[in-house]
């Protein structure tokens, strides 16, 4: 969509399959006037955005387990990368992040898949993700797994037999304020994974905890494994949240959530309007 942004997209920095500068190339061919990065509990791409108009952002996990939410997906937008708060967090992350995938796989092994962690280790050029571990899964068992979406249902999906957690991670409170302290708007993202009940609950504790905004553009039908959503009740889903950020006063966002050929979404994909980072600037106080 010519002059529309894509504000969720991932690089091999996290757990996508091409560059940054592949991104900002296939976002400049889509007609897209504004992109941002948000790869997974890491800033180290950013650098490699140049040639079009870049929101910095991340995508920081956090649980609110007394809540009923292991695993909450929240965006950060128009955040300083030089914040010693934030950078202090992300080094720690860094580390626990090796040990989680490392228990991950050898769990994997027990369950007698074949992996090694020297294996997923090459494939990933940055963070070591989840779907690094479900490629090597894949290549390695053919006799086991069809697709990458397999290893993620039976084993590495959250829940799953062969799924661990990160140590100390954040709250839902401690993550919007962590982005708060680096000058950034924190958004829920894809609030639509959940069950209809369970995403209201957390939009409400979200909110009354000062959270900006919900991500209301997303593409359901593609990312949601099994196909579970089609494409007039994703449209549905869009219409619904869109609302609920109106009544609200939130902030919105949208993206594609592209990886890669992990999932079949593409940037640009999904139209998201530019009057989102018009929304957004003026709640900062940037103007537009």
């Amino acid at each position: 969509m010519a002059g529309g942004i894509d504000l969720h997209m991932h690089s091999f920095y996290s757990d996508g399959e091409h560059s940054p500068e592949y991104l900002a190339a296939q976002a400049k061919n889509a007609g897209l006037r504004v992109i941002s990065l948000t790869d997974h509990d890491t800033v180290k791409g950013l650098s490699g955005i140049n040639g079009i108009e870049l929101v910095t952002g991340i995508e920081i996990s956090c649980d609110e387990r007394d809540n009923g939410f292991d695993d909450i997906h929240i965006l950060g937008y128009f955040i300083d990368t030089a914040s010693r708060r934030l950078s202090s967090f992300l080094e720690r992350v860094e580390h626990e992040r090796t040990g989680q995938k490392r228990e991950m796989i050898r769990k994997l092994q027990q369950f007698g898949v074949k992996i090694s962690f020297e294996e997923v280790r090459r494939i990933a050029k940055g963070e070591i993700g989840r779907p690094h571990i479900a490629k090597v899964a894949l290549m390695n068992n053919p006799d086991k797994f069809n697709a990458i979406e397999d290893v993620f249902r039976e084993y590495i999906g959250v829940g799953k037999k062969a799924y661990c957690t990160r140590n100390a991670q954040l709250t839902l409170a401690d993550t919007i304020e962590l982005v708060h302290s680096a000058g950034g708007l924190a958004f829920i993202a894809h609030p639509g994974v959940y069950i209809k009940k369970d995403s209201l609950k957390l939009i409400s504790m979200f909110r009354d905890l000062g959270g900006d905004g919900i991500e209301t553009i997303y593409p359901y039908s593609k990312v949601l494994a099994g196909s579970v959503v089609n494409g007039i009740q994703e449209k549905k889903i869009i219409s619904s949240f869109r609302r609920l950020a109106r009544s609200g006063r939130l902030l919105e966002s949208g993206g594609n959530d592209f990886h890669g050929s992990i999932r079949p979404t593409k940037i640009g994909g999904l139209p998201v309007p530019y009057s989102f980072i018009e929304a957004m600037r003026i709640r900062l106080g940037l103007g537009i």
